[in-house]
């Protein structure tokens, strides 16, 4: 009975925070989208809508492999969709920023 409030209790969280950045969200704000998933080094990892750029992709042995893009908003949808290896557990947030430099918001 424990993991079925556990489970909801993500469940709502999830609700919440997709509804916060939805509403939150303003053209020229910063995004930041990351996804970890275990296992499968360098294996195929996207997420959805246009405009994502890459930052980096990368491995530790063959335990972790993490995706990070960026973009700058701009009419952003409600959702976002992350896809990955089927069969590995996964965990994916976006971020959102104000005050960056909105000409070159990525330091190379």
């Amino acid at each position: 009975m424990g993991d079925r409030r556990e489970l909801w209790g993500w469940l709502l969280f999830l609700l919440c925070s997709l509804l916060f950045l939805a509403a939150a969200i303003r053209d020229g704000d910063l995004l930041i989208a990351v996804l970890a998933i275990d296992g499968v080094p360098e294996s195929t990892m996207t997420i959805s809508g246009g405009g994502w750029t890459q930052i980096n992709q990368g491995s530790t042995s063959s335990k972790v492999t993490m995706s990070v893009w960026w973009k700058l908003a701009s009419g952003e949808p409600t959702t976002y969709n992350f896809g990955w290896v089927e069969g590995q557990e996964a965990y994916g947030w976006i971020m959102r920023f104000t005050g960056h430099d909105p000409v070159s918001p990525i330091n190379d």
